[in-house]
């Protein structure tokens, strides 16, 4: 997967209730079976409601 920031398309902020301009966090995500791709998703979250955590291990 990967992650980026990114400003939502007008049907974006519609469905998410924010303004155009608001920031958002885009995560894009392909799942592989096999030698096959079982789906593609680019997953939209607004800036103000999205936390992203790790840790690290030695």
């Amino acid at each position: 997967y990967s992650i980026e920031a990114c400003l939502p398309t007008a049907q974006e902020a519609r469905q998410l209730g924010i303004k155009r301009g608001e920031p958002c966090l885009a995560m894009m995500r392909r799942t592989v079976s096999g030698a096959h791709v079982a789906s593609v998703a680019r997953l939209i979250y607004p800036g103000t409601r999205y936390s992203f955590a790790g840790q690290f291990q030695a």
